[in-house]
C-alpha cells in the first residue's frame, strides 16, 4: 500500500500497522469478515482507550485523491459491529471515544444543518462530510438537503452515504 499504492485491505493494515510502529502508537491488525467477505483492519490504543480504524472502507471507490473519509477511523466495537464481524474473544475490547472528529458528529438534522451552514458561510468547498446519528431517507431527501445548494452557491451536488445508523456517514460532493 505505502509502496506501490495500491493494496487490498491486508496491506492497508499492515500499512497502518508500520506507521504506528513507526510512530510509538500501539496499534494491532485484526482479521474477520465484512460484507460476508475476510477482511482485515488495525486495532490502535490512544491514551489507553483502543479504537477500530479500517482504513480500507475509509478509502472511496473510485479513488478520489482529495476525499478523505472517517466512517471507520477510531470507531468502538459497538460501531465496528453494524457491519463487521471478528472473534472478540482475540482481541481487546474497542471502548474509546475521546478520538472521532467531533466537529463531524452530529446528533439530528437540525445540528447538521446547522453545522453545513457555519462551513458553507465561511467558504465553498469541494466537499463536505458528516455523521449523523438520525439518519433516515425522509428526513435527509433532496428536497430538504436543497439549502446546501443555496448556502455554497454550487450548481449541483451528489450524496454519498456509508455506515448504518446511528453511525451514518453522509458525504457531498459539490460542482460550481
Amino acid at each position: 500500500a505505502l509502496v506501490l499504492k495500491k493494496a487490498v485491505c491486508n496491506g492497508y493494515a499492515e500499512g497502518m500497522k508500520l506507521l504506528c510502529d513507526l510512530s510509538g502508537v500501539t496499534c494491532k491488525m485484526i482479521s474477520g469478515t465484512a460484507d460476508g467477505e475476510k477482511h482485515a483492519w488495525n486495532l490502535i490504543k490512544l491514551d489507553k482507550e483502543w479504537y477500530h480504524a479500517d482504513l480500507t472502507w475509509d478509502d472511496p471507490e473510485p479513488d478520489e485523491t482529495s476525499r478523505i473519509m472517517y466512517t471507520y477511523f477510531n470507531v468502538d466495537d459497538t460501531q465496528m459491529k453494524a457491519d463487521h464481524k471478528w472473534n472478540a474473544a482475540l482481541y481487546q475490547k474497542a471502548e474509546g471515544n475521546e478520538y472521532r472528529k467531533k466537529d463531524l458528529l452530529c446528533e439530528d438534522y437540525k445540528s447538521f444543518r446547522s453545522k453545513c451552514e457555519d462551513i458553507l458561510e465561511k467558504k465553498s468547498p469541494n466537499s463536505i462530510q458528516f455523521m449523523v446519528k438520525d439518519y433516515d431517507q425522509d428526513t435527509y431527501s433532496d428536497d430538504n438537503l436543497q439549502f446546501i445548494l443555496r448556502y455554497s452557491g454550487a450548481s449541483s451536488l451528489r450524496m454519498q452515504i456509508a455506515g448504518k445508523t446511528p453511525y451514518t456517514m453522509l458525504y457531498f460532493k459539490l460542482q460550481y
